[in-house]
């Protein structure tokens, strides 16, 4: 399969560079901009070194997004080290500016762009990279999801928080715009990662073999005249990284009626909600 590496740049992130460009200081916006490239090229080094299809980086007003075809699908250890490297790079750049770099405003202003990607991304906000990291772990014990979910959560909450800290601040005389504009932007990144979460695990489910020749099965068994009825509980929780099976068993005799694969339950729900 043919390697793709895209790199696109968000509408309203166009406009922020703009302004920023006309607005404050050139030293300060190149070297956020640097620093930008720079944690966001580590990921797309460590990705193609973990040999992942289709990479794409998304340049946002509030940072970068990264992402791969089928990501969930890729081992545990491959997801945490390309959600990892922007953090560990952008803290190494930050430790290397403050030691071996010359004391100018460039430079300066390059540290504390490294430094404030390094303690950002570190946070257990989805889908920051310490969130992935965390998620990348998780699925290990087959509980990412719900760590997800929790993450997802969290996430939210600290959006809330930030939003309520820069209504507050403008109230008392003091305004702080990334306080207004971060909050309701986590709320919203947060809530959007697991809408799309969901529709690339639908869309994946017979695509799973790209990425791998030999995949894990969950096993799933109920009665077979009930087993439809858990079809949407069952795919919400689907692992990207395994194939889901449900067997209808037969309540009397115990024999095996039926079985489903991802694709067939998916297709059975679909006839169910045109009906």
């Amino acid at each position: 399969m043919k390697r793709r590496f895209v790199v696109n740049i968000h509408p309203a992130g166009m406009v922020i560079f703009a302004a920023a460009f006309l607005l404050m200081d050139s030293h300060m916006v190149f070297a956020c901009i640097s620093a930008l490239l720079l944690h966001e090229g580590a990921h797309l080094l460590v990705m193609y070194l973990c040999g992942m299809n289709e990479c794409i980086i998304e340049l946002t007003p509030f940072g970068g997004m990264m992402d791969a075809r089928h990501f969930d699908a890729y081992p545990p250890w491959k997801r945490a080290a390309s959600a990892a490297a922007g953090v560990v790079c952008s803290g190494l750049a930050a430790v290397l500016c403050l030691y071996g770099a010359p004391r100018t405003a460039f430079w300066y202003a390059f540290f504390q762009a490294n430094l404030s990607l390094a303690f950002l991304n570190s946070l257990p906000a989805w889908p920051l990279d310490g969130a992935r990291v965390l998620v990348a772990v998780a699925s290990c014990a087959g509980i990412d999801h719900g760590v997800k979910r929790l993450l997802s959560g969290f996430t939210i909450m600290l959006g809330l928080c930030l939003a309520a800290m820069g209504i507050y601040g403008a109230w008392q005389g003091c305004l702080n715009p990334s306080l207004l504009v971060a909050g309701p932007y986590l709320c919203y990144a947060a809530r959007a990662e697991v809408v799309s979460d969901k529709v690339r695990r639908i869309q994946g489910m017979d695509q799973k073999w790209m990425v791998r020749d030999v995949i894990p099965v969950s096993l799933w068994a109920g009665r077979a005249d009930r087993a439809p009825e858990q079809f949407a509980g069952l795919l919400g929780r689907a692992n990207a990284g395994r194939f889901q099976v449900m067997i209808g068993i037969d309540p009397t005799s115990g024999s095996v009626k039926k079985s489903w694969t991802e694709k067939e339950m998916l297709q059975e729900l679909m006839k169910t909600g045109n009906n």
